[in-house]
């Protein structure tokens, strides 16, 4: 890769008499460096809001924050779920439901020149709605592409592209269309239609994960039953791991490599380390670079340790 990129595994903060919080210490230690990427981690089922308007389905999320049972809910006639808390003076459901979050559905010119102008971030970590981009039409009773979907994503890489924002762009981060299970084999093929749909029609994207914490969706959603869609079971999160590594293993056999290069990032929760797999046309499949921040003092240079 022409520039690094990083996890930090540990941030030792040590105030500068030069400032006046820690965050200011942050932004003067990482912002300018063209030859670092740095910047925000989210998903688009904690930030983008518009629920159920431009033509977006329903997530496995939506319902879960509403306390409406899926299939795969255990106990579904007595299943009841609050998603986060009720600010003191406030009400309303836009608290504890998908609803509105962060809004950045309606605001993200303002959040992106947030990121880069105050606070001189470079790169933006998110991800793709899948129920948003590619919906059910309950009609052909199929999952088909959102032209209104395609065009909001087509105006928010515009946009970081303007401000000189690199995205990393994940396939799946925890939101499902609800109609589908990680309980069920088809929901592989569905999956790779849709990673298909994205690496089409998005081709000024060249950084891609696949998914994020598969560990924790797996034993969340379908072991202990506290992340959606609801399910308790001592074996059923095996179920849903082994649809997820047939899913990972058939985006990365380079099947779908249309386009020259495809760098797909590997990201599990609780490891320090990104592995980038380059994917040519033509060419065998090659992990590039591995890099490994043991740990960061911001009173200096950051301590990378590189493996090629």
């Amino acid at each position: 890769m022409a520039r690094g990129f990083a996890i930090v595994a540990s941030l030792l903060l040590r105030r500068s008499a030069a400032f006046d919080d820690d965050e200011a210490y942050i932004v003067s230690a990482f912002q300018g460096d063209a030859n670092f990427l740095w910047g925000s981690a989210t998903a688009a089922a904690q930030i983008e809001g518009a629920w159920n308007i431009s033509g977006k389905q329903a997530s496995t999320w939506d319902d879960f924050c509403y306390s409406i049972p899926h299939r795969d809910t255990t106990d579904p006639d007595t299943f009841s779920k609050t998603c986060g808390s009720i600010p003191e003076g406030q009400s309303g459901s836009r608290w504890v439901t998908l609803d509105v979050t962060d809004d950045f559905f309606h605001t993200y010119n303002g959040d992106i020149d947030l990121l880069s102008g105050e606070y001189g971030m470079n790169a933006m970590r998110m991800s793709m709605s899948w129920p948003r981009l590619m919906p059910l039409n309950k009609s052909s009773g199929k999952h088909e592409v959102n032209p209104e979907g395609v065009k909001f994503y087509k105006d928010v890489f515009a946009m970081m592209k303007k401000r000189g924002v690199t995205p990393f762009v994940t396939l799946h981060h925890w939101d499902v269309p609800n109609d589908l299970s990680w309980l069920e084999d088809d929901i592989v093929n569905h999956f790779l239609d849709f990673a298909k749909l994205c690496f089409n029609e998005f081709p000024e994207i060249t950084n891609w994960a696949t998914v994020n914490e598969p560990n924790s969706i797996c034993s969340g959603g379908y072991g202990a039953g506290v992340f959606a869609p609801g399910h308790k079971s001592t074996t059923d999160h095996l179920v849903c791991g082994h649809h997820r590594h047939m899913r990972d293993q058939s985006i990365t056999s380079g099947n779908l490599a249309r386009r020259a290069t495809l760098e797909l990032f590997s990201i599990t929760s609780g490891h320090i380390q990104i592995q980038t797999v380059k994917q040519t046309i033509g060419q065998p499949r090659t992990t590039e670079t591995i890099y490994l921040v043991s740990g960061l003092s911001l009173s200096s240079k950051p301590v990378i340790t590189h493996r090629a």
